[in-house]
């Protein structure tokens, strides 16, 4: 039997969870690098996920894996600009995982859908939705990881619980994430 929808797993929410990626991709689209003009971890990244190589340490195996798996399915673009899409992507997704946690520690839907907005669109999400990084995934990984603990259930405990490991395996400094989860 199906739990009764709560006010934070209604319809509604669904809603704003696909206008908010819809509106973030909307924004973050015209900044998306367009080639192999990049410098620094960008270039290195986005080479990395194109030929699906090993990145400086500590590697970041699963974006790699996730970004050049993204960059070989989707058919348009060249490849640096579909590993910066991939990118996008995973950072309109961990705003939409930030509004969903607001939600769950009682902000009404146009508070968190507002602050979760701000935080998105702050220089620092910007910068790094529109280069190929691996921050969009990490903050994906730690929000849904909070998403999930905040969900009341044994089953979304246990899950949180395999998302806070695997953004440990992906990015070292999620391990400070996991001895707040359950306090």
């Amino acid at each position: 039997m199906r739990p009764a929808a709560t006010p934070e797993r209604g319809p509604g929410e669904r809603v704003d969870g696909i206008l908010m990626m819809a509106m973030l991709m909307a924004l973050y689209w015209p900044g998306l690098a367009p080639g192999w003009r990049m410098h620094g971890d960008a270039a290195e990244l986005a080479l990395v996920a194109a030929v699906d190589g090993t990145a400086h340490p500590p590697g970041y195996p699963l974006w790699t894996a996730l970004a050049h798996a993204f960059a070989t399915w989707v058919p348009v673009g060249r490849a640096p600009w579909r590993v910066t899409l991939f990118t996008a992507l995973t950072m309109a997704g961990a705003a939409t995982a930030l509004r969903g946690v607001l939600r769950r520690v009682g902000a009404g839907r146009a508070l968190a859908f507002g602050l979760a907005s701000g935080f998105a669109l702050l220089p620092g999400p910007i910068r790094y939705a529109s280069m190929p990084e691996v921050y969009g995934l990490h903050l994906l990984f730690i929000g849904l990881a909070w998403w999930l603990a905040l969900g009341g259930s044994t089953r979304e405990a246990a899950l949180a619980g395999v998302v806070a490991g695997v953004a440990c395996g992906h990015h070292p400094t999620a391990a400070f994430l996991v001895p707040a989860l359950w306090v």
